[in-house]
């Protein structure tokens, strides 16, 4: 369901330009190297972008640099040493390690460079341009040991290691390596010679179609927190014991390249947007609509982004698209209609998608997915609101807070089983029964944690029955007696 739901997905995004096409990525690349004609590093200056990210302890404006994105072939995806076309990963380029404040010489350093350059100055031997002359004598003429004391290197310090580049021609820095014609000529007669004629041919799990070619190994997923760097897959076979038929590696899952190069596209999207991923102890979780306009997609986003927050952090409303600050307060108190719905151009009828995923080694597991109409989506995150809700209770409590209820205040690693949150999840998303762990657990912790005194107020603290207990206890014994079907139900305040 999930790579289904993918593949439609980026057909979603492709119509509405979201999408690199095949063959390209956008990369993030924080610094620019400005080439002289003889190949020498002139400077390497920054290429970023300025982001208002809110206000300090002191009310100061807070402002972070996001590296420039650029479109670049695509990223090679092989495990070990291997470089890539237009190479942006300072190892490759400059054949040194960044070791305790200094560079230095290594044998993966140089094994690297050199496959950096031979793969390079072969892709680019019969072009003729400024910039990729420049780049041309770059790689000729560099050499690693001459460079370890190198001033531009060490005024970047650990960020000359960590961060990715880009090529310009000195005096021109709007002359860029990637954006040169014949270079970019050069590349799309590559793509067009690859074919996927050497693959076995199946139909597809997903399409349906027949005589697809199967890829033997999928694109790798990255973004995912705990996941490896250099990305982990969501399809993969390791073990002889999964083998059948003859079949080798990702063949066994019979989905075809095409659909394999669509879902890892579009999850990459996805976990490259802040309001399309959450991260919650160590799960990842994704949601997207198949809405035709991704604005009002990233609208929805930021509306369950939101509740899946912690309302307690009270964030920033000046973030939220002034069109759906309102929709967005409603959802909040659980006053969403379709109506309301209506005024901010989203139909209430629109799929929504939200999957919960983490990584296993070099693998990515799917904890649960789940699928509804915004309108369902909305309605029932409003009946679980309401069945929290209590004269006491003065926010509405997120789902990290109503799990870390069911631990001592006192424990500080506070890890919730990822089967629990699923439960949790589904209860609230889907409008059924809450976990049966959840209301044994909170009785049990009112009942064994006891109340201390803040050494610094010389107040109470509430550590055995707080506000949050009491809703969480409220919400669980009124639905369960609305699914028993009993009259009887536990009003804002007690009886």
């Amino acid at each position: 369901m999930l790579i289904s739901a993918l593949y439609e997905y980026h057909d979603v995004l492709s119509k509405d330009g979201k999408l690199v096409k095949p063959g390209y990525t956008n990369q993030p690349v924080g610094y620019k190297i400005l080439l002289r004609q003889d190949g020498s590093i002139a400077d390497i200056v920054k290429n970023v972008t300025l982001k208002d990210i809110g206000k300090d302890k002191k009310g100061k404006p807070v402002v972070k640099e996001i590296p420039k994105t650029a479109l670049l072939p695509k990223r090679t995806e092989k495990s070990g040493i291997d470089a890539n076309l237009i190479e942006h990963r300072p190892r490759y380029i400059f054949g040194l390690e960044y070791v305790k404040g200094v560079f230095e010489e290594s044998s993966t350093a140089a094994e690297s460079r050199l496959v950096f350059a031979e793969r390079n100055l072969e892709f680019i031997e019969k072009i003729d341009s400024a910039i990729v002359n420049a780049y041309r004598n770059f790689i000729q003429n560099w050499v690693p040991a001459d460079h370890v004391n190198d001033k531009l290197l060490l005024d970047l310090g650990k960020a000359a290691a960590s961060s990715y580049y880009c090529f310009a021609l000195d005096g021109r820095p709007d002359m860029l390596l990637h954006e040169d014609e014949q270079l970019i000529i050069r590349y799309e007669q590559l793509l067009s010679e690859k074919t996927d004629e050497d693959l076995q041919t199946g139909s597809c799990a997903v399409t349906g179609k027949t005589d697809q070619p199967i890829p033997l190994i999928h694109g790798v997923i990255k973004g995912v927190i705990g996941g490896q760097p250099s990305g982990t897959k969501l399809v993969c076979f390791n073990n002889d014991s999964e083998l059948s038929y003859g079949k080798k590696q990702a063949v066994n899952s019979n989905i075809s390249a095409d659909v394999a190069r669509a879902y890892t596209e579009a999850l990459n999207y996805l976990l490259s947007l802040e309001n399309h991923h959450i991260n919650i102890d160590g799960m990842t979780l994704i949601y997207w609509s198949m809405t035709p306009r991704t604005d009002n997609d990233d609208g929805l986003c930021d509306i369950f982004t939101s509740f899946l927050s912690s309302y307690e952090d009270k964030a920033g409303e000046d973030e939220v698209n002034k069109r759906l600050k309102d929709l967005m307060h409603k959802s909040r108190v659980g006053k969403v209609s379709d109506a309301d719905l209506d005024k901010s151009d989203i139909d209430p009828n629109t799929t929504f998608y939200i999957a919960g995923i983490m990584p296993n080694a070099s693998r990515l597991s799917v904890k649960f997915i789940l699928r509804d109409t915004v309108m369902g989506i909305f309605d029932n995150i409003a009946h679980h609101q309401a069945d929290l809700s209590h004269d006491g209770l003065k926010f509405q409590p997120s789902v990290k807070t109503i799990l870390k209820e069911m631990y001592s205040p006192v424990v500080k690693d506070k890890k919730i089983p990822s089967p629990l949150y699923a439960a949790m999840f589904e209860s609230i998303l889907k409008g059924v029964r809450y976990p049966t762990a959840l209301l044994s657990e909170i009785v049990r912790r009112c009942k064994t944690d006891s109340d201390k005194k803040d050494e610094k107020t010389n107040k109470i603290v509430f550590y055995g029955i707080n506000t949050v207990r009491v809703a969480i206890i409220k919400a669980c014994l009124n639905r369960q007696s609305r699914f028993n079907n009993s009259k009887e139900e536990i009003k804002m305040s007690l009886d």
